[in-house]
């Protein structure tokens, strides 16, 4: 690409890549490589410097040079001068015309490609979510809801950039175009720093690649502005004036895409695989060949291939394999765990590392001790190991530390024919190994044991962002889920204001160390540390536990449901049915004293609208913060807020309308502000019931979003602060209750919040924090449970909710909630993301759940970034809930008065029909499968997975669901639409309103008007159909 023009520079622009050299002459340029566009170099010397950086040439001016021909001309003619010269002339301006319409063309080339590429770096930001790759080595593309290491967009993006840097260095070709040349080339070469800066060792982790991208976008976004097209022929040309102005704007726009591009990319919270396991560890078998027999499985140590298998039943069906000649059990001999609670909001940030680790495992002995229990030993070899320095975090080195060989065993035991328990531990004590301290040798234990890449991951716990884990790290650590998740511009604002507090689709409440897989094996942690599944090996699934041994179980049945039923009956235990009385209507969540609820509920009562019971979690009263209006954490009435209390609670329970509170394991120090003398805070201190400081003494104390709202936590592991709390907080002051409470004019039920920031570094009456951070919300679940089993009356009727949760929650807790999602459609933290939760719950045995109707977190800054609920929202969410949930519930929200709310005109009809249809399937539906959830673990409402595990496109179909087995429910996840594609299982499946019948195995386009949802039913639920109908009419 070149041109030149009479009277200025001289440039020749050179299509293709050099690593250095000059072409001193026209022709030189035009032979170098051979190409020239046009041959525009017609005078002159030109020189083109090439430069590499990431690949990309920039061209430089060369200044004008005469000819260096001593030979005079041969003199012509005046007539054949002019003739000659107006024909020169004419060329001149044909080639000049030429070269300036084909510089223009080229300019709007490269600036489009710039502009694309600058593009695609922002839209690696927003696309992180949607498709991604399996790994940067094969580029293998997987569904949009597997979790991966890295943003396809990310690598379109960088791909882009080398096509457009190579067209844009011809562009810097004036004065104008250096500065921008230089900056862009400045920004490519600091995104390959910066990569090298947060990834070393070259692993190509996330971070490295956005950061990378980042910088990349921006430089696209400057080449971009340059290569607008902008010639003098238009500066001096009046008519065109306003192409110039154009092209500026189209400059700043490109170059905001490119600014937005770097801030999105690097202030994302993205996935993190801690410190997972780089490089595999060799297992050599010094034993023969066997099988043993452990009941109902096998195992089968194969020397030659270096394996060891564990199978069984009769057909063999593998439960758990190490890949040939690699280590099952891996040990760390030094590591670091902190996960500092940056803003104390409940969000961590994970600072893991592990060095020092066994480079090969061997089997030695193979001992059975009885017919159910075999014991494999050996050792784990550490090569010569740098020791470290001591400081975290840092890489200096002191000495060289001997090899080692620590002796472990791997133990199992069968306990059924579905159920086997396993444990690896180190058996040598440190002081053994080296002579230094007591305790394990190990600060790291690792599992790691054959996948395939077709095997679909379900389980962990409550996730919120997706189903199917295959690709990705999931911790489990319990924590808040943040705020926006994902997704942007709103997650980009929250962190900006917040460090962290987006969170991200690792992050979640209720995480679980379970999961099943559609190989219909499964696997879970006995164990509460701090615990990672690195599922990002499309053949292997490694397990880190943050501690010196792991201990779990394996489960192999015949289908997912019998999985749950095993692991639901061996470790999580089961939810039990919920009072009848949750199925009289809606619960509707209401804040702001005695007389808005008595409005609300005449308003509501107009529109016969059924009602169970009100949620009132402000009976505490309320006081200002820096973060706007908060809840008394006192847990005392507020006579203030509430006056009438006790009538209030009588008149609802003659409608037989009920009252739900609030309550959480803190204590804030109100100073009596609440009303009360004596706080509940002191009567802790007295009776040393709270958490203390890493120094043993001194209370710890938080703060819970600004550092003007402080508290304490009741230290659960402590039995007697468990009954202290129960009897003095949640009977004596929420319950009211007493030895002969027999009626119902009280609180009947309560949310019990948080639980998921325990600090690791706090001191307990019993147990290691960092041990105890993902037990504490079990405790919180056990202390509840304990309340309400106080009396039969309570035992019978009361019904507390749950956000926070661990492995064994769901055989405490009574039912689980969903948490706080944002006011939109959206999958990362709006109404998709509730469904995930409820549907990767039934996985993890938390069969009963539900979410907000219309969700929790609003914005509104200034009037101009604003999130609120709409009326669409808040009937789509009714529409999915009714289903989806085990009761019908509703929250104002954190800006109730901008926002759509159950007693507004436009949205009062429906959510009558909908509080009527939640009765009506609740006698139908949902308190028979509640009934099999009790006995068996199933959930109510299913992914559909779950019956059809069989089906490769049902596996897949994350965002409908089945109430049961035979209703089919496909909600709608955005606005303004009143159909969606539904994927149709096998079954004789017939659309509840329209009366269709679409074919099995099909993607059947559903109408779903507002008021109608997508709702199919098998025939066996045709009572069901005809019911809704009736209600929905």
């Amino acid at each position: 690409m070149g041109a030149a023009r009479a009277g200025g520079p001289h440039y020749t622009v050179c299509l293709g890549m050099a690593w250095h050299g000059t072409a001193r002459h026209a022709a030189g340029c035009e032979a170098w490589h051979g190409m020239a566009w046009h041959g525009m170099a017609r005078h002159g010397v030109a020189r083109c410097d090439a430069m590499r950086c990431l690949g990309t040439v920039v061209l430089r001016e060369s200044p004008k040079t005469k000819s260096t021909k001593s030979e005079t001309p041969p003199v012509k003619d005046d007539e054949e001068k002019e003739g000659e010269g107006a024909a020169e002339g004419e060329d001149a301006v044909a080639a000049a015309e030429q070269s300036s319409g084909s510089m223009a063309s080229l300019r709007s080339l490269a600036a489009a490609a710039c502009a694309a590429s600058a593009a695609l770096c922002f839209g690696g930001g927003l696309l992180d979510h949607i498709f991604v790759l399996h790994t940067m080595v094969g580029l293998t593309v997987y569904p949009h809801e597997a979790i991966e290491m890295v943003s396809i967009s990310s690598v379109l993006a960088v791909t882009m950039l080398f096509v457009s840097a190579v067209l844009s260095a011809g562009l810097i070709a004036s004065h104008a175009f250096k500065l921008a040349g230089t900056i862009s080339t400045t920004g490519l070469c600091a995104g390959v720093l910066a990569s090298i800066a947060v990834d070393p060792d070259f692993t190509l982790s996330l971070d490295a690649i956005r950061m990378s991208t980042a910088c990349m976008g921006l430089s696209c976004a400057l080449l971009a502005a340059a290569a607008a097209p902008q010639s003098k022929r238009a500066d001096r040309n009046e008519d065109q004036g306003g192409n110039r102005d154009a092209s500026h704007n189209y400059a700043a726009v490109v170059l905001a895409i490119g600014i937005l591009a770097f801030v999105f990319q690097t202030s994302a919270s993205d996935a993190q695989c801690f410190a997972q396991l780089q490089t595999p560890s060799d297992l050599e078998i010094r034993v023969e060949s066997t099988t043993l027999e452990l009941g109902a499985f096998q195992l089968q140590v194969d020397a030659a291939r270096g394996t060891l298998e564990l199978t069984a039943g009769p057909a063999r069906r593998s439960v758990f394999a190490n890949l040939p000649s690699e280590a099952f059990f891996v040990g760390a001999r030094q590591g670091s765990f902190a996960a500092p609670n940056d803003e104390e909001m409940g969000l961590y940030a994970f600072q893991d590392l592990a060095h020092d680790l066994s480079v090969r495992q061997t089997i030695d002995a193979i001992e059975r001790s009885t017919d159910l229990t075999v014991s494999v030993r050996g050792v784990l070899v550490f090569a010569h190991s740098q020791q470290s320095n001591g400081d975290k975090g840092t890489k200096g080195r002191v000495g060289v530390a001997a090899s080692a060989e620590i002796p472990y065993e791997f133990r199992l035991e069968a306990s059924g024919s579905d159920h086997i328990s396993f444990s690896a531990q180190a058996l040598a004590s440190e002081s053994e190994v080296n002579g230094s301290a007591h305790g394990s040798p190990l600060r790291r234990a690792y599992i790691r044991h054959q996948s395939s890449a077709a095997e679909s991951v379900y389980g962990f716990g409550i996730q919120y962002s997706y189903m199917d884990m295959k690709g990705g790290c999931v911790p489990i650590f319990t924590q808040e889920q943040g705020i926006g998740r994902g997704l942007q511009p709103i997650s980009y604002l929250v962190n900006f204001f917040v460090k962290r507090a987006a969170g991200s689709w690792q992050t979640s409440y209720a995480p679980a160390p379970f999961y099943l897989t559609s190989a219909m094996r499964s696997m879970y942690l006995s164990t509460t540390d701090f615990a990672l599944f690195d599922l990002t090996r499309p053949d292997a699934i490694t397990v880190e536990v943050n501690a010196s041994s792991v201990k779990g179980a394996f489960v192999v049945r015949s289908s997912p449901l019998k999985i749950i039923e095993t692991y639901t009956r061996e470790h999580a235990g089961r939810m039990r049915p919920l009072p009848d009385w949750v199925g009289n209507g809606a619960i509707l969540g209401l804040q702001g004293g005695t007389e808005k609820v008595r409005n609300h509920v005449a308003t509501l009562k107009a529109a016969h609208v059924p009602l169970a019971a009100l949620w009132l979690q402000d009976w505490t009263g309320k006081r200002e913060t820096d973060f706007g209006r908060r809840l008394q954490w006192n847990w005392e009435v507020s006579h203030a807020h509430y006056p009438g209390w006790d009538l209030l609670l009588r008149e609802l329970a003659d409608d037989k309308i009920y009252v739900l509170s609030y309550i959480n394991a803190y204590l804030a120090n109100t100073g009596g502000a609440s009303n009360e003398s004596v706080t509940l805070y002191q009567e802790a201190l007295a009776e040393n019931c709270l958490i203390k400081n890493a120094d043993g003494h001194s209370v710890q104390i938080q703060a819970s979003a600004t550092p003007d709202f402080t508290f304490a936590t009741i230290d659960l592991t402590n039995p007697r602060c468990q009954d202290w709390y129960v009897d003095q907080v949640i009977l004596k002051r929420m319950f009211r209750a007493s030895d002969s409470f027999n009626n119902v004019h009280g609180v009947l039920g309560f949310m019990a919040d948080f639980a998921e920031s325990l600090p690791l570094d706090a001191t307990l009456h019993s147990g290691d924090a960092s041990s105890m951070h993902n037990e504490f919300p079990v405790l919180w679940a056990k202390t509840c449970r304990k309340a309400i089993e106080a009396n039969e009356f309570l035992a019978e009727n009361a019904v507390f909710f749950m956000r926070a949760a661990g492995g064994r929650s769901p055989g405490a807790s009574t039912l689980m909630w969903m948490g706080d999602q944002m006011t939109t459609f959206d999958h990362h933290d709006g109404m998709r993301s509730a469904l995930t939760g409820v549907l990767s719950a039934g996985f993890s045995g938390f069969s009963l759940s539900h979410s907000d109707i219309g969700g929790y977190t609003m914005f509104d800054r200034f009037g101009v970034i604003r999130v609120k609920r709409s009326p669409e929202l808040f009937m789509r969410w009714a529409e999915m809930n009714v289903f989806s949930d085990a009761i019908f519930r509703t929250h104002e929200g954190v800006l109730p008065d901008i926002s759509a709310q159950a007693v507004d005109p436009e949205v009062i009809d429906h959510f009558a029909r909908f509080a009527r249809l939640h009765r009506e399937l609740f006698a139908l539906v949902k308190k028979p499968l509640m009934q099999l959830a009790y006995r068996t673990g199933a959930p109510l409402a299913r992914h559909l997975f779950l019956e059809f595990p069989h089906d490769p496109r049902a596996r897949k179909a994350h965002d409908q669901f089945l109430l049961g087995s035979n209703l089919l429910v496909c909600p709608v996840f955005s606005a303004n639409k009143f159909s969606r594609p539904c994927y149709i299982p096998e079954g004789n499946w017939t659309h509840v309103f329209t009366g269709e019948n679409p074919a099995p195995h099909s993607t059947f386009e559903c109408a779903a008007p507002l008021g109608k949802p997508c709702v199919l039913h098998l025939p066996e639920a045709a009572h069901v159909a005809k019911t809704i109908r009736e209600v929905l009419a």
